[in-house]
């Protein structure tokens, strides 16, 4: 109860104490009294509860916004940064790309170099070599040769291969070189075998270029090796 509350309770018994009329007075307007004291402090309480709600609400909302402001600010920049960092490895993936497709397609450019036409003249007879793809790797085969008769007028064959199924091929159809490969590191093609159908023997070989027209050979056995050479003409 407060003060002006016990004041005015104070008031109405002295005035009204000493008569039957003053206690049905003092009833009633006790009554009334003590009913608008308790109103008042129902009103007081439900007020202070209507704010304390408000406040809720006030704190909900301010939670709410806080919630959505930071989920939002944080999010969208790391969605932003997350769609640059993919634009920038994509960028630097297809940069690697491009670098890995142009290196590769380099050294397929000089791998393939050596495929073309060649002259060549050895032991006094000119011929014609065509290199070109073979399986894993090139074949270097004869497509013509200058004394393909003999003085009897029969063609003239591989009549020295060991291989005696291979005897009966024609001069301008042996098979010189085979199953060389590139090596880019060395700018070199290897790991294949020579064969010199006017001795029947098979070596080992190693080609390089010298310029943009002269092919150079190196066929060996251990220590031994023999260099020669054949011009492109296409």
């Amino acid at each position: 109860m407060t003060g002006l509350a016990t004041c005015r309770t104070l008031f109405f018994l002295k005035e009204h104490w000493g008569s039957f009329d003053g206690w049905v007075g003092l009833l009633g307007i006790g009554w009334g009294h003590w009913m608008s004291i308790l109103i008042r402090h129902m009103r007081c309480f439900f007020v202070q509860k209507m704010r304390s709600l408000m406040h809720m609400n006030i704190y909900l909302v301010q939670l709410s916004w806080q919630i959505l402001r930071y989920s939002g600010g944080f999010a969208l920049p790391l969605q932003a940064e997350s769609k640059q960092l993919t634009k920038r490895m994509m960028k630097r993936v297809m940069s690697m790309l491009a670098c890995l497709v142009m290196a590769v397609s380099s050294m397929m450019a000089q791998s393939d170099k050596i495929v073309g036409n060649y002259s060549v003249v050895r032991n006094g007879v000119t011929s014609k070599v065509k290199v070109f793809k073979h399986g894993d790797g090139f074949r270097a085969q004869v497509t013509w040769v200058d004394n393909l008769k003999k003085e009897d007028g029969t063609l003239r064959t591989d009549e020295k291969n060991p291989d005696k199924s291979k005897r009966g091929v024609r001069a301008d159809q042996i098979v010189l070189i085979d199953k060389v490969t590139y090596d880019a590191k060395n700018n070199v093609w290897t790991n294949g075998k020579i064969y010199d159908p006017t001795k029947g023997k098979t070596y080992k070989v190693k080609l390089w270029f010298d310029g943009d027209k002269v092919l150079k050979m190196r066929g060996y056995i251990g220590p031994l090796f023999d260099t020669s050479e054949w011009k492109k003409i296409d």
